[in-house]
């Protein structure tokens, strides 16, 4: 079953198609801005689809404009396939406005072919949406009778190909060029381009022209993909009086959390965020936010998590509701247990601790250094997710963790080197990096590991006669 939304352009704005009011959305910019969906008013008045908005002016000076915006119509083609799984568990986006809904296990619950077209468009108008439903054995004959708004419904490959035969050339959605040649040819419906001989239409049109033929009349397999909704899980507990402390909603938090976990584990699956939300009477709510390195269901270890956060916050009045909400649901890997003694890997011991640390310093503040194919220091290594593995050489010359953002000008004075007064022994050197000449850069420098006085020992480099400190190693 394909359901198409031809006017989804303004139900997704909240414009009816069928409103008084002259209308006019406006797609593409400055010149190449055109009229790509009017209502009913704008379309009394002479306003047709592919106009420039100063010609539309023209005809009607009262006429109003608005943007087009993808992004609502793809958010509300989403909440339109939620709907559709209320026919079947198998639906498939078709942008940028239609679905395909494999209805050949569900009908029968719907009285039938004929009948779950009539439900399903009961259904999607109940929404604010027109839609135009077609039945058919492929996907793509379902499009095709829907694209020239045929509601019909086609039970048989037998009968397919007659009903396709009578279907206009626009219903393929040619290109241009396409179009052109099917005007030359005198191909105006279906049935005359079926006709021809396999090896012309190919030699002509392409093979993968014959292809999307072969697939529509069912001589080719045409699979698809499966929509899957984003799922999250929530839990809310509205309190018995307003709390003012952290410490008296702290069995709340943990009854929500283990009814959370609960749920995670009814859908055998984990989650990488969670966000707790205190919600107060006449004003925004306060929200905290924690994330895990991989996907979890344990509630002692988001309450650990959720404690690192918590125990620098301040509410800002009292709290009358908790709630409880998780990330997108992904699926969850149980590790393996010891089998005599209860103990985690190392590798489990490090992401906890990641965990816990980004929980109490912030996501931003918590990484990784990995090495880059790269002799400049500046370009040496990059910031990368803790525990990420470094894809270049596992043998990286020794560098300093602290590498100043400017290098250092350093005295030179009677044959010793000083930083800060302090003279300096080089220890270890040279080490020739030259700059990347590709990058513009031209310039050729002695690294050298020398040791203060003090024991510190630093990363200095000889340039054009003059030296320099570059970074402090730990």
């Amino acid at each position: 079953m394909a359901v198409r939304f031809p006017r989804l352009p303004l139900e997704a704005l909240g414009i009816s198609p069928g409103s008084h009011e002259p209308i006019a959305l406006v797609a593409g910019e400055g010149r190449k801005a055109y009229i790509h969906e009017r209502t009913e008013g704008a379309a009394r008045l002479g306003i047709r689809i592919g106009q420039s908005p100063a010609a539309a002016l023209a005809l009607a000076p009262a006429l109003e404009f608005r943007s087009r915006e993808p992004a609502r119509e793809q958010g509300a083609l989403l909440k339109l396939a939620a709907g559709g799984r209320d026919f079947t568990p198998t639906v498939s986006l078709e942008a940028p406005a239609a679905l395909l809904l494999e209805i050949e296990g569900s009908a029968h619950l719907f009285g039938g072919d004929v009948d779950i077209r009539a439900h399903a468009s009961r259904r999607f108008a109940a929404e604010g949406f027109s839609a135009v439903v077609a039945v058919a054995p492929t996907p793509l004959s379902a499009l095709w009778l829907a694209q020239v708004q045929r509601e019909t419904t086609v039970t048989g490959l037998d009968e397919l190909r007659s009903v396709l035969g009578r279907l206009p050339m626009q219903a393929l959605a040619p290109t241009p060029e396409m179009q052109d040649a099917f005007e030359r040819l005198g191909i105006r419906h279906l049935a005359e381009l079926l006709r021809l001989p396999r090896d012309g239409v190919a030699k002509r049109f392409g093979v993968a022209f014959l292809d999307t033929l072969d697939r529509a009349l069912g001589l080719s397999p045409d699979p698809r993909s499966n929509w899957q909704a984003p799922r999250r899980c929530r839990a809310s507990r509205e309190l018995p009086g307003e709390f003012t402390s952290l410490d008296h909603l702290q069995p709340y938090i943990v009854d929500l959390l283990a009814e959370l976990c609960r749920e995670l584990r009814a859908h055998d699956a984990g989650t990488d965020k969670l966000g707790l939300v205190f919600r107060h009477w006449k004003r925004p709510p306060t929200t905290v936010s924690v994330g895990s390195a991989l996907p979890c269901r344990d509630p002692d270890r988001w309450e650990e998590l959720l404690q690192a956060q918590l125990a620098d916050l301040r509410l800002p009045s009292p709290v009358h509701e908790l709630q409880l909400l998780s990330g997108r649901l992904q699926p969850f890997l149980a590790q393996s247990q010891d089998l005599l003694r209860d103990r985690r890997s190392s590798g489990d011991s490090f992401t906890a601790l990641v965990d816990v640390l980004r929980a109490r310093l912030g996501r931003q503040r918590v990484f990784g250094l990995a090495a880059m194919s790269d002799a400049r220091p500046e370009r040496a290594s990059e910031t990368v997710e803790p525990g990420f593995s470094s894809a270049g050489s596992s043998r990286v010359p020794l560098r300093p963790i602290h590498l100043l953002a400017v290098p250092l000008p350093l005295i030179y004075r009677g044959s010793r080197l000083y930083h800060q007064g302090d003279p300096l022994k080089l220890i270890h050197g040279p080490e020739r990096i030259e700059g990347g000449w590709w990058e513009g850069e031209a310039w050729s420098r002695d690294y050298y590991h020398a040791c203060s006085s003090r024991g510190g020992r630093l990363w200095v480099f000889h340039e054009a006669g003059r030296w320099f400190l570059q970074g402090f190693f730990s």
